[in-house]
């Protein structure tokens, strides 16, 4: 019996804590798992009034950035290069988001390319003075499409290069 009420408890505790990976009032842009079981997801508030990003492993948290509040657009940047006309003129479709946080640059980035018809995905981080690393993200593991951030006008800057 006692140790029925303790799990109750370490159950309902534990889940009082927990950050879920999204909240109610959210919704998945982009995501995926590297092979490590380690997760980043790029989210959206559903009346699109910020963006945030989460790193996680299983089912906990370890960090989101920025905290969700109306400004957190500004933290980052996205851009993309499309290139078509198949394998034989090497069709490129390439997307990076970006941002920093506590002086650390990341770049969550999904590139495609015919010429190996093969997606790349994961994350690059740069702390300062460091070499860059590139975390390999598991292509099937993939859920979203990171060129819905096209539609936002506040990642489209007219003239500038992608």
């Amino acid at each position: 019996m006692k140790s029925a009420i303790f799990l109750i408890l370490f159950f309902w505790t534990a889940g009082i804590y927990a950050q879920p990976v999204l909240r109610k009032n959210e919704k998945e842009v982009f995501s995926f798992t590297n092979i490590e079981d380690h997760w980043i997801i790029i989210a959206l508030e559903k009346k699109e009034r910020y963006l945030v990003v989460r790193y996680g492993s299983g089912d906990q948290v370890l960090w989101t950035y920025p905290k969700p509040k109306p400004d957190s657009w500004q933290q980052f940047d996205y851009t993309w290069y499309l290139r078509g006309g198949g394998a034989g003129n090497v069709a490129l479709d390439l997307n990076s988001f970006t941002f920093v946080r506590d002086s650390t640059s990341y770049e969550i980035y999904e590139e495609y390319s015919a010429a190996d018809e093969y997606t790349w995905v994961g994350w690059r981080i740069q702390e300062k003075d460091k070499e860059i690393q590139d975390i390999r993200g598991r292509p099937k593991t993939v859920s979203g499409m990171m060129m819905t951030l096209r539609d936002f006008e506040v990642f489209n800057r007219e003239g500038e290069e992608p």
